[in-house]
């Protein structure tokens, strides 16, 4: 992905906004849609924090700097959900910060020391919106039939390993076979953008 870099005209800013666009070429997970609404508003964070924290490089992003990010966008009257569509923004760019230093918490760990409120669930409660055996086995027939085999492939690992299908297809190479030999795959294009490990059952190794 392309994305240039709103200049200053302050030279420690700029310097670590050509870091960012130089992570951001490397996004490649996700819909287009949210990593071109993304770009800039790490760029609006490059802004404000460089000069509140002295920033010389993205990879010391920590969890203390979303915090105040929060918190000062908060006394702008910016609200909730805008909120933590920016921090998610965020979360997302340090996925792919290399050297990164730290690990970040959750998005609900850091909402709540932003002081956010919670987003209200709107979907039917207790419904199981899983896929059934029988309807994988209709979507993998289906894919077979129209010349997609990897499709089916891809529909059957994420119903037994109980992942997001994003979760999968992002995943290289060395990722899976590190998983195959360990038992357990390491996700990182995760929804909040935390890492997390999932053991491999039988029926995931085979599929």
């Amino acid at each position: 992905m392309r994305y240039s870099f709103p200049e200053t005209g302050i030279k420690a800013t700029d310097d670590l906004g050509r870091q960012l666009e130089k992570i951001i070429r490397t996004w490649n997970r996700g819909a287009y849609k949210t990593r071109y609404r993304y770009a800039p508003a790490c760029s609006r964070f490059v802004k404000w924090v460089q000069p509140a924290f002295k920033m010389q490089k993205l990879a010391n992003l920590q969890d203390k700097h979303l915090i105040a990010y929060g918190k000062y966008l908060k006394s702008k009257g910016c609200t909730d959900k805008y909120i933590k569509n920016e921090i998610s923004a965020l979360q997302y760019l340090h996925t792919y910060i290399p050297n990164a230093r730290y690990e970040l918490s959750n998005s609900k760990e850091i909402n709540v020391k932003i002081g956010l409120a919670s987003t209200p669930n709107n979907k039917a409660k207790n419904l199981d919106q899983s896929w059934t055996r029988d309807e994988v086995v209709h979507f993998c027939q289906h894919a077979r039939e129209h010349g997609h085999p990897r499709y089916a492939q891809m529909a059957q690992i994420t119903y037994h390993v109980g992942t997001r299908l994003e979760e999968i297809v992002t995943l290289r190479r060395n990722e899976v076979e590190n998983g195959l030999r360990r038992g357990v795959l390491r996700l990182t294009s995760t929804k909040g953008g935390r890492p997390r490990k999932v053991p491999l059952s039988e029926a995931a190794r085979r599929s």
